[in-house]
C-alpha cells in the first residue's frame, strides 16, 4: 500500500484535496523531504528566529505536512516529535532577514547588545502569540483524530 492509499484511507479531508488538486499528490509524496529539511533547519539553528522564507513550503503547507505525517506516524514517539516540530514553527517569522537571529550578547558595545536584544524580543512576542494559536490547533487536531479512531 502506497503513501497516497494510506493518506486517503486514514485522512479523509486530505483525500478530497488529492482528488481536486493534481499537485496535492506530489505534495503528499514530498512530506518526508519537507520534514527532513525542516528538522535540519531546527537542528542547525536551535533557539534562533529564522526568516519564514527559509521554510521548505509556506506555513499553512507545513501544517498540512505535519497533519499528514502525524496520521502516518507509526508510534507515539513519532507523533510527539511532529507535535513538537509543529510548535517550533513559530520560530520562523517574517522579516528576520538573511541571518537567523540568536539572543546572543556580543559583549562589547552596549548599544549593539541592546539592538540584538530588542530585535530578539520583537520576534519573541510574535512567536508567543503564534505558539498559542498553534497549541490550540494541534490540540483540536489530536482530539479529532482520537475521536475518529473510536
Amino acid at each position: 500500500m502506497g503513501i497516497l492509499d494510506k493518506i486517503g484511507r486514514r485522512f479523509g479531508w486530505f483525500k478530497k484535496i488529492l482528488t481536486k488538486h493534481p499537485d496535492a499528490a506530489a505534495f503528499a509524496k514530498a512530506v518526508p523531504s519537507i520534514l527532513t529539511i525542516y528538522a535540519e533547519l531546527l537542528e542547525k539553528h536551535s533557539l534562533a528566529y529564522i526568516d519564514e522564507t527559509w521554510l521548505p513550503v509556506d506555513k499553512n503547507s507545513m501544517k498540512t505536512a505535519f497533519k499528514a505525517a502525524w496520521i502516518l506516524a507509526e508510534d507515539d514517539d513519532g507523533r510527539r516529535w511532529i507535535q513538537d516540530a509543529w510548535m517550533s514553527l513559530s520560530m520562523f517569522q517574517p522579516g528576520v532577514g538573511d541571518v537567523p537571529l540568536m539572543c546572543a550578547i556580543v559583549g562589547g558595545v552596549p548599544n549593539d547588545d541592546m539592538n540584538i536584544l530588542n530585535g530578539w524580543m520583537h520576534f519573541a512576542d510574535l512567536s508567543r502569540a503564534e505558539d498559542e494559536n498553534n497549541r490550540a490547533e494541534i490540540l483540536a487536531f489530536v482530539r479529532k483524530q482520537a475521536a475518529n479512531r473510536r
